[in-house]
């Protein structure tokens, strides 16, 4: 943290239904010149065993936000992008402070902050109301990460605000199983009714994409689609090509992050490192 060492990728949320490029996820990296990349498992490992988590995640949201701003003078129609924070941030009030000033300076632009799944297990429920409180005032949307591996989403659905569930590789890599399909196909409808999207992660296989077609999924997220990637090269494509994303047109990734997860620029904002809508999605 101190040497400013922690960059942010970003990888793409893509809209099934019109083959564009919906929104961004920005993702923790960070390259160590002996050992190479750390898993970012380690890296939150390690932060949270020294209380460097929530200076994390202020950084995080503070970077990501800005280089949207400009990915969005880029492409205007982009204006969502998803953080990912822990349920102890969310609790935080100095973490609250810069989050509610973050989405007051920035109209423009939607930001939808993941909680994992795992995170909400040891949630007390006067805790839970004290985030659904904070985030309904402030209008601030909140997504489901990971759904499928530990917790019950139901729950979750009752207890929390959602606006949107992110469907956890695990369960994507059974596709295209009959029996998960239609599971899915089941959830996918229901959410439907609640209003709440649902992103399916880790989408590596044209015939994973034809189940999810099939049983009604419109959004989708992984490498198929295209690997995370700074955001200096983040602008690149999108001076290039745009918001779509043809059936043989995948994200960009640059030699120089394939071999190593870095390049030789940090980010397009110069920086080391619309409002909630009733259907933020072109169905």
């Amino acid at each position: 943290m101190q040497r400013d060492a922690i960059e942010i990728y970003y990888q793409p949320i893509i809209n099934l239904n019109t083959r564009r490029l919906l929104a961004l996820e920005a993702l923790v990296r960070y390259h160590d010149p002996e050992f190479g990349d750390i898993p970012v498992a380690d890296i939150l490992r390690v932060a949270s065993e020294h209380d460097l988590t929530g200076a994390i995640s202020e950084s995080m949201l503070m970077h990501a936000v800005a280089d949207t701003a400009i990915f969005h003078e880029i492409e205007p129609e982009l204006v969502l992008v998803n953080v990912n924070v822990t349920m102890a941030d969310l609790l935080n009030p100095q973490f609250r402070a810069h989050l509610q000033q973050t989405v007051e300076s920035n109209p423009d632009l939607h930001i939808i902050i993941e909680i994992t799944e795992d995170s909400l297990s040891t949630t007390t429920e006067a805790e839970l109301k004290s985030v659904e409180q904070f985030v309904k005032k402030r209008h601030i949307d909140l997504a489901l990460d990971d759904a499928g591996t530990l917790y019950s989403e139901l729950a979750v659905l009752v207890r929390l605000p959602v606006r949107v569930v992110k469907i956890d590789k695990s369960i994507v890599d059974r596709l295209p199983s009959a029996r998960v399909s239609a599971l899915m196909m089941g959830f996918v409808s229901t959410c439907d009714k609640l209003n709440i999207e649902v992103v399916f992660e880790g989408i590596e296989t044209p015939e994973q994409e034809k189940a999810i077609r099939e049983f009604g999924g419109r959004l989708v997220q992984g490498f198929l689609y295209g690997r995370p990637i700074n955001a200096m090269e983040t602008g690149i494509r999108l001076q290039t090509s745009g918001l779509s994303m043809q059936a043989d047109q995948e994200w960009p990734l640059s030699p120089s992050s394939a071999q190593n997860g870095t390049s030789g620029h940090r980010d397009v904002a110069g920086s080391k490192a619309m409002p909630p809508s009733e259907d933020f999605t072109t169905r």
